[in-house]
């Protein structure tokens, strides 16, 4: 799966957390729920994510400002999360951040 989003935009990622058989966790108790990314020229940056609902379904959101879409290129995310027995980083994932056809610079 892509994820694609627009550069200059604000778009909202929304992941689930899940354990090996493909099961959402519960992580309605997480003390940390961060998202680690690193932007095309090797910037790293963290900033916290919210539960879409009350977390028990496992799923977080992150919604982007139009300053950090204006970057075009793959980045590489974590989501650092701190729960129950669990404390560190997820897998890794990516999105990539694509020129709009129209220029919208800020």
């Amino acid at each position: 799966m892509s994820i694609i989003f627009q550069a200059y935009s604000t778009p909202t990622l929304v992941i689930t957390i899940q354990d090996q058989d493909g099961q959402a966790i519960d992580i309605s108790g997480a003390t940390r729920k961060d998202l680690i990314y690193r932007t095309p020229n090797g910037e790293e940056k963290r900033v916290a994510m919210s539960y879409v609902s009350d977390g028990v379904d496992g799923q977080l959101d992150y919604t982007f400002t139009v300053q950090q879409t204006k970057v075009e290129g793959d980045y590489m995310c974590q989501v650092d999360l701190a729960y129950d027995d669990w404390d560190g980083p997820s897998d890794e994932f990516s999105f990539t951040i694509r020129r709009n056809v129209i220029s919208r610079g800020v």
